[in-house]
């Protein structure tokens, strides 16, 4: 996250939130509930920090029509057109890693240690069990 952080302080916003913004761009106006799954913040996280969201613009929280007790979250146009700028963000990361020889096939490399990384993650929520 801290490589990530000089590059969303650009656009005023900070990892949580472009996690979130990365699922509303996928796919706009959602439950609550389906947001913490997909990015895996917990809703006492995740409300406040929708509020901060609301208050700059990028998102709206309504109740839904059917039942009130779920709360759907939609981008505003400021929401939306964040995302040309926030999708350069990969662009830029994926050059720090490419830059030096670091990730010579570039992608490929980075695939393999995605898939390491995810493996060990499992291997320690297996453990903790």
């Amino acid at each position: 996250m801290a490589l990530y952080k000089p590059l969303l302080d650009e656009l005023g916003i900070t990892y949580l939130h472009y996690i979130t913004l990365m699922v509303l761009w996928e796919e706009n106006d959602q439950r609550v509930s389906d947001i913490c799954s997909k990015t895996d913040i917990d809703v006492g996280t995740i409300s406040p920090m929708l509020k901060r969201m609301e208050k700059l613009g990028l998102i709206v929280r309504t109740r839904d029509t059917i039942d009130e007790r779920i709360v759907r979250v939609s981008l505003t146009d400021k929401g939306y057109q964040m995302r040309e700028k926030a999708l350069l963000i990969a662009y830029r990361i994926k050059a720090c890693f490419t830059q030096d020889g670091l990730f010579e096939k570039g992608y490929e490399d980075m695939e393999t240690i995605t898939s390491l990384l995810n493996s060990l993650l499992q291997s320690f929520e297996i453990c903790n069990k």
